[in-house]
């Protein structure tokens, strides 16, 4: 009986053990740099991007003094082939939506132009109709070209701080070595081939045969 007590008290400090593992495993990994890394930049990230509309929404607004109806209005509309892609009850392909009243009638009511057409960058264009739309393309390559800029200007602002902290370390390991002038390593040959594992283990073998000799 006292045996299986024994057992029965153990069982627990196994749950516990388990569970201080997991805990100490679980702390290990939040507090890995690649976890905070990520973190970061899915942060940062997020926030970027708000930036970038930011600023394409300030880079149409801009091009809207030159562009009726900004650059969204920017859709090209294709020549009708099928009698699908034509205009409904007498109205044209497409039209303008400052231009709905000339173009509607009195019998083609509301009801009849939101099911047969479609607003698009501020173009009523029938659904069967086909386009293009250069506004999105546009927005698309401001917003690329803008995200080439802060990256490239981001990467050249590291590799500075890397050179900088490079020049920085050679600087101090250069003053150390004035002082340790016996710790400074041999420079390196240029075009001279660099001795293999082999050559290594066996110019050790080599070296330990000479002290054991000597010793005898």
């Amino acid at each position: 009986m006292a045996e299986e007590e024994k057992k029965v008290e153990e069982k627990p400090k196994k749950k516990k053990r388990q569970k201080g593992k997991l805990a100490a495993e679980f702390k290990l990994f939040i507090s890995k740099g690649n976890a905070f890394s990520l973190a970061i930049g899915v942060v940062i990230g997020t926030a970027f991007g708000a930036v970038v509309t930011g600023i394409v929404g300030l880079f149409t607004g801009f091009f809207s003094w030159f562009i009726p109806g900004s650059i969204s209005s920017l859709v090209y509309v294709l020549p009708p082939i099928y009698d699908s892609q034509k205009g409904v009850h007498g109205l044209p392909q497409w039209f303008y939506s400052n231009e709905f009243q000339n173009y509607v009638s009195e019998q083609v009511t509301d009801k009849m132009i939101t099911s047969n057409y479609r607003l698009v960058g501020g173009k009523w264009i029938v659904n069967g109709a086909a386009f293009i739309d250069f506004g999105v393309l546009i927005n698309a390559l401001i917003s690329f070209a803008l995200v080439a800029v802060v990256l490239f200007f981001i990467v050249k602002t590291m590799a500075a701080a890397d050179g900088k902290r490079k020049e920085i370390n050679d600087m101090l390991r250069e003053e150390y070595y004035k002082k340790h002038p016996d710790e400074r390593p041999e420079p390196v040959e240029e075009g001279k081939p660099q001795p293999t594992d082999n050559e290594l283990l066996t110019e050790i073998r080599d070296l330990l045969k000479e002290q054991n000799s000597k010793q005898k």
